[in-house]
């Protein structure tokens, strides 16, 4: 599945997906303050923009779909050589 996607391998995707759980998580902590904000103040300042998250998001996943390896051939295990 992650092939057809454009990850090259399990190691990039989760890298990847932490890497834009980091990006998130981040978006979260600046709306909280920005709600803080607003509670506090009769103007409400502009709160974060969600567009701008997904501007952070693309490169990223971009960045993993494209870390694609040269295909290096593996051998294939014989378990019976032993």
């Amino acid at each position: 599945m992650l092939k057809a996607d454009g990850y090259p391998d399990i190691q990039v995707f989760i890298a990847t997906l932490r890497g834009m759980e980091d990006i998130a998580e981040q978006y979260n902590r600046d709306l909280v303050k920005w709600e803080q904000q607003a509670k506090e103040k009769d103007k409400l300042p502009k709160p974060p923009e969600k567009e701008s998250i997904r501007n952070r998001l693309r490169p990223l996943q971009e960045q993993g779909k494209q870390k694609n390896q040269p295909n290096q051939e593996k051998k294939p295990f014989d378990r019976d050589s032993r």
